[in-house]
């Protein structure tokens, strides 16, 4: 399986590098990135969210979900604390990073290439939470303002919001129409493509002569790709854990690099924009080292 996570890595390096192409030849800039991201987070993801419950895997069932959506919060938490114990408010970008991961545009890709499409039921849960810390706990690290926590607009999150309507269809039966259920999937198939030429456009504006001399943005890097995963491997174990179909599949999505939020929170609040896009692009990069080698290790240290 660590084989296969590489190999996921290294295509979505290479669909970054598309992204990174189509930027430096003038076919697309930072306006049509702007709006394609939108896209992104407002209808791909929340469909690729209620796909997992219109498929779910074989003999699923509510608890599975449950029991997904427990320790998804508990090994959120976890990368959530190493950032605020690190960082504080001192780095506020940084803790960010530490707290919101690339659940949804490289974890879910990864965890559907591994365990099949049916897989996304099993990290629904990490994915819409990851959104919901985004606007509460993340909004108050970058801010500090706590009135910027708005429970209507966590409510009204299309992830949330999908992935209610995912779990309603789940327990009840209820099937979509076809055509719909099919646009559903069909959407949500672009998920990674969409989301890697952000990324890879993002990458067109990064100082990689400087990139490489921040010292700050590599221990943030390291605390995101290795710390938390080790934490995260030592919580299961003491729990008594193995790494079972759902429990492997929650650990790859929460072992992903920084959120491509990072950056779009940081220009949405006037914080530094270029930093924040080069600990994403950065930790992005490396996480192709970094996730098959957590993943193995958890393999070893868990079992199956």
């Amino acid at each position: 399986m660590a084989f296969i996570i590489f190999e996921q890595t290294l295509t979505m390096l290479g669909l970054m590098a598309v992204g990174l192409w189509l930027t430096k030849s003038g076919a697309i800039d930072e306006v049509f990135t702007k709006k394609l991201g939108y896209v992104l987070v407002n209808v791909i993801v929340p469909c690729l969210a209620l796909n997992g419950f219109m498929d779910p895997p074989e003999g699923a069932q509510i608890s599975d979900f449950l029991l997904s959506f427990g320790l998804s919060l508990l090994l959120l938490v976890i990368a959530a604390a190493v950032g605020f114990v690190a960082f504080g408010r001192r780095k506020p970008i940084e803790a960010f990073g530490n707290t919101v991961i690339n659940a949804g545009f490289i974890g879910v890709p990864i965890v559907t290439a591994v365990f099949g499409p049916s897989a996304m039921f099993y990290v629904a849960a990490t994915v819409a939470l990851n959104n919901i810390i985004q606007f509460t706990y993340g909004c108050w690290l970058l801010t500090g303002d706590t009135s910027l926590i708005k429970p209507k607009a966590i409510l009204t999150n299309p992830v949330v919001v999908a992935s209610v309507l995912g779990v309603i269809l789940f327990v009840t039966g209820f099937q979509l129409p076809a055509p719909v259920a099919s646009g559903v999937k069909i959407m949500s198939n672009a998920n990674t493509a969409v989301a890697m030429i952000i990324l890879g456009s993002q990458l067109a504006g990064l100082d990689w002569k400087t990139a490489f001399n921040d010292v700050t943005a590599f221990v943030s890097i390291a605390l995101r790709l290795v710390v938390a995963p080790l934490l995260s491997i030592l919580v299961l174990k003491v729990l008594g854990f193995t790494l079972t179909p759902l429990v492997a599949a929650i650990f790859i999505d929460v072992i992903c690099p920084m959120g491509v939020n990072t950056a779009v929170m940081a220009q949405q609040f006037d914080m530094d924009y270029e930093h924040a896009v080069k600990i994403v692009c950065l930790s992005t990069i490396l996480c192709v080292v970094t996730m098959p080698l957590m993943f193995q290790l958890a393999t070893i240290v868990l079992g199956s």
